[in-house]
């Protein structure tokens, strides 16, 4: 009887000792996928450069909608707190108006424009996950 209780004892104390290290585990395993930090100057303002100053420059070429992306200051200006006919950049809004324009799912116009699938990924990643950050 003796043993069979030291037996029940050792047991208990290896579960209380064991289980904080499983939950570690367990808590891991679940854990978010971390998300690379972007900003507009290093991730951003490349694919711009490349897709979009062609047309939304400085300058309005072709009767073009006068969208400046040539930096973040002039960006600025079309990001806000609520969508509207001026704020296409709502920092964390999946469905902000720029994402909308160049969404392939949506047949998003601009889509065409981008060089690589993964270029809008960026985009996204850089309004919805990092707030627009500079």
């Amino acid at each position: 009887m003796r043993l069979l209780s030291s037996l029940k004892f050792a047991v208990v104390l290896a579960a209380v000792l064991l289980l904080p290290a499983c939950s570690d585990v367990a808590k891991d395993a679940l854990a978010p996928p971390v998300t690379t930090d972007r900003t507009y100057t290093t991730d951003i303002k490349p694919i711009f450069d490349r897709s979009c100053i062609r047309c939304h420059g400085e300058e309005v070429q072709n009767g073009n909608i006068p969208l400046n992306f040539s930096s973040y200051e002039s960006i600025q200006n079309y990001i806000g707190d609520a969508p509207s006919n001026e704020v296409i950049i709502v920092p964390g809004l999946a469905t902000s108006f720029l994402l909308i324009k160049l969404d392939p799912q949506y047949n998003g116009i601009m889509y065409k424009y981008l060089d690589d699938p993964e270029e809008y990924n960026l985009i996204y990643d850089w309004i919805v996950s990092n707030n627009a950050a500079e």
